[in-house]
């Protein structure tokens, strides 16, 4: 595979005495060609979202964080899991293609934001969501 199948944009943080503040770009969007379900939800402090991945549907994740986090990830089925390691709070944007597994872990002591999108409904009657265990949460 000659590209990555999981791509990170780091974004910066523009806020001022108001708040934080983050321009996307647009390549995200280019990236998933038309958004047709969105999802938004927290990740407490030592818990895992994700350890999924998905058959045909292309999915961006904004995660907003105030503290560190990772992101475990493969590039389909049959290759090594990778790691990847975000130290401080600020704002990610992850593009992830079909076949690529995915799990994040808030390593942080607050709760972290995920913005998802896909570009293909959520469809109960035909689900595109499949496990695979990439991280495992500590108990305690």
């Amino acid at each position: 595979m000659s590209e990555s199948s999981v791509k990170f944009t780091e974004l910066v943080d523009s806020g001022d005495e108001r708040g934080l503040s983050f321009q996307t770009g647009t390549s995200w969007i280019k990236f998933l060609g038309s958004v047709e379900d969105g999802h938004v939800a927290t990740i407490l402090p030592g818990r895992i979202r994700g350890n999924h991945y998905h058959a045909e549907k292309r999915e961006v994740i904004v995660v907003l964080s105030k503290g560190s986090w990772t992101l475990t990830f493969n590039q389909g089925p049959g290759t090594d899991a990778e790691t990847r390691a975000f130290a401080r709070g600020g704002a990610v944007i992850l593009e992830i293609q079909p076949g690529a597994s995915h799990a994040i872990l808030n390593c942080g002591n607050e709760p972290l934001w995920t913005f998802s999108f896909a570009n293909l409904a959520w469809n109960p009657e035909r689900m595109d969501s499949f496990p695979c265990v990439l991280a495992i949460q500590s108990e305690g």
